[in-house]
């Protein structure tokens, strides 16, 4: 059984206007040992033949058998397996020492370097062991080569043009090593040195104008078929690759390393607001002296005739009718609203001056005992609910002046109203002292005075109007005896809570919309909320677009950046693969950088956070007047441990993969043999 045949090969290039058929069909048989010679001109095909047997480039036609088994189309190439190739430009892996040149192919099978070492000492080698072998002489590189397509213990070695840089000294050295070699393997040699030829070769295929002129003369033994072998693939050279590659692509990795660390601080920070915004907002929503007041109406629905149209009616609900809506409710929680009398915005006095309207608040206690008392940041409380001093908040300082504490404030209100079918007009006077200043929860709050509703009640209660047959009624009278649907009750009860988790409980009733439809609450801290809540989820969308924009653009700069590196590499990844890299290894080096760099990038940029949400906090502190907007979770979220930097992790290897993957396994790549030439 021959050991190698070919069968009418050959090969045909497709150019732009013609085809040219570079080699013709030849078929002939090898033995298992010696050196065969093929010989011809430049131009003439004797290349392109050793390509096709070695496998580095596609045969138009023909089989190529090894031991009887028909290797043309299987999947593991002949090189890297069965076979070696000696290159005529060496071919070796510039910035990588002898050692690592030589003993790459052992490292690609998971095997030590004890034979590789042997094979620098065989062939006097020794002493540069270590240099890098882009410092050795053309000679000193070929002897590399050889001892590199050796290391593996080939079955057939192929030796392209190997003196074609040499001069004749060391072409005389490298063939006598080759004529020693082939005595236990088979030697492919391509050379257009005919005394070279003539004094080593054991066998000449002589191809001339892509046609084979003379083929071997020597039948070739028979031999047991032997099995051919696919070597296993190790990993752990893939690492030096990957560090190569960091090192020859530093300031592109470096941009990539610098793109990928703000994406993921972006993602980090927006996160941060996503999980923080809202806890802060209900943590700070409590500081304001409006937390424990509301307002409940009725609500009805009343269709005008001859139309499709319907109105809504609010009246005033009875005390029974509020707390059934809102279980928990206590009679001291519900007050008569006394809003008509004396509005939510009047105009004031202040020292003689007329300044225009600003917001009127009545609350339960003024006295701030039972709550407010850490707001106040100027005065002092009032010691009772009188009507004779106020509380400001700091917005009114800021809008009218600083000098105003212990000032007086001037008021009068002007209503009109009809008893026993008497008009008339009813003025309430007011002069208050500033008694103190409180610094309230800044989100689009005003300027305000707040007030005693007790002692509002009160002075009501001095107030008489009279009707017919001279009857009177006060005006806190008026207002509790008036009908549902009467203005003077401002078509409301007014509810003042004592405790904030009435309040919250409020919230969580208002959020699940279980008051029904005939019910409506008016609470300013709960309009706050849903304020902020619009505008928290308004931010979210825009910073989740911005986010996703810079996460697409660090896809693209990874992807591209990766297959620049691969198109860059071409050459190497050649070399690589002629001696027996796969394909999915050599993409996992720059699959492996592209991970690197986002990981790292990751990691970086969950370093660099506190710092940023430090920044930004107090940026959005001035902004929104809420502490801690932005707050990472960094040692639990939902009740994982580490949830923020594993999830992290976990998405930046993905996007890092992918990213990267993808262009490379759609790289296009030419046939090896046009991937080895010289750039």
């Amino acid at each position: 059984m021959s050991f190698l045949r070919v069968r009418h090969l050959s090969k045909r290039y497709r150019l732009s206007t013609t085809d040219f058929l570079a080699l013709h069909p030849v078929s002939f048989v090898l033995p298992s040992t010696g050196l065969v010679a093929i010989k011809g001109k430049s131009g003439s095909g004797k290349s392109t033949l050793l390509n096709l047997l070695a496998g580095i480039d596609r045969p138009s036609t023909g089989k190529i058998y090894l031991q009887g088994e028909d290797i043309t189309e299987r999947k593991w190439p002949l090189l890297g397996h069965e076979a070696s190739m000696i290159f005529q430009h060496y071919n070796l892996i510039e910035g990588e020492s002898v050692l690592q040149n030589v003993a790459l192919p052992l490292s690609m099978r998971a095997e030590g370097k004890k034979k590789a070492k042997e094979l620098i000492e065989q062939f006097g080698l020794s002493s540069l062991m270590d240099r890098d072998v882009s410092t050795l002489s053309g000679g000193e590189k070929q002897r590399v080569a050889i001892c590199r397509a050796l290391v593996t213990d080939p079955l057939i070695l192929f030796a392209d043009e190997p003196t074609g840089a040499l001069d004749e000294a060391n072409s005389e050295k490298v063939m006598k090593e080759l004529k020693a070699i082939s005595s236990t393997r088979l030697v492919l040699l391509v050379s257009h040195n005919e005394e070279l030829i003539s004094t080593y070769a054991d066998q000449v295929i002589h191809i001339v104008d892509g046609k084979m002129k003379k083929g071997p003369e020597v039948a070739p033994e028979p031999m047991a078929k032997y099995r051919t072998r696919r070597t296993r693939q190790g990993k752990k050279w893939v690492l030096p690759f990957l560090l190569r590659n960091l090192k020859k692509n530093k300031i592109k990795d470096t941009m990539c390393f610098l793109s990928g660390t703000m994406g993921f601080l972006a993602l980090l920070l927006s996160f941060g607001f996503f999980a923080g915004n809202m806890p802060a907002m209900e943590k700070e929503q409590g500081k304001s002296l409006l937390f424990l007041s509301a307002s409940i109406s009725r609500r009805s629905e009343v269709e005008i005739p001859g139309s499709a149209l319907t109105l809504v009616k609010k009246t005033r609900p009875s005390y029974e009718e509020a707390m059934d809506a809102l279980p928990g409710l206590k009679e001291d929680n519900i007050s008569s609203d006394y809003s008509y009398f004396l509005p939510s915005t009047l105009p004031f006095r202040f020292e003689g001056s007329e300044f225009e309207p600003t917001a009127m608040q009545p609350i339960y206690d003024i006295t701030l005992t039972e709550y407010g008392s850490e707001l106040l940041i100027q005065g002092e409380a009032p010691r009772d609910n009188d009507f004779h001093h106020c509380i400001v908040n700091q917005e009114f300082i800021d809008r009218y002046g600083e000098n105003l504490l212990g000032g007086m404030v001037d008021i009068r209100s002007r209503s009109v109203v009809t008893y026993r079918n008497i008009q008339s007009e009813v003025f309430l006077d007011a002069r208050w002292e500033i008694a103190g200043v409180v610094k309230e929860f800044g989100f689009l709050n005003v300027p305000r005075i707040y007030y005693s509703h007790s002692a509002l009640e009160e002075k009501l209660g001095e107030i008489f109007v009279r009707g017919e047959q001279a009857q009177e009624i006060s005006i806190q009278s008026l207002v509790r005896e008036a009908e549902d649907d009467s203005p003077y009750g401002n078509y409301a009860q007014q509810i003042f809570f004592h405790d904030p988790s009435e309040v919250y409980r409020l919230f969580h009733l208002l959020d699940e919309g279980d008051l029904g439809d005939e019910v409506e609450v008016t609470s300013p801290s709960y309009a706050l909320r849903q304020s902020f809540s619009s505008l928290s989820q308004a931010f979210t969308s825009s910073l989740t677009l911005f986010v996703g924009i810079a996460l697409m653009g660090l896809c693209l700069i990874l992807g591209m950046a990766s297959y620049s590196s691969l198109v860059a590499g071409r050459k190497d990844n050649a070399i690589l693969t002629v001696l027996g890299a796969k394909r999915g290894s050599i993409i996992s080096i720059y699959v492996s950088e592209a991970l690197a760099l986002c990981l790292g990038s990751a990691l970086a940029a969950f370093a660099l956070s506190p710092l940023f949400q430090i920044g930004l906090n107090v940026l959005l502190k001035k902004e929104f007047d809420i502490e801690r907007l932005i707050n990472i979770p960094y040692s639990h979220y939902l009740g994982v441990p580490l949830f923020t930097i594993l999830s992290l992790l976990l998405f930046a290897f993905l996007l890092g993969a992918i990213s990267s993957y993808l262009p490379l396994k759609a790289f296009h790549h030419a046939p090896i043999v046009e991937e080895l030439r010289d750039e």
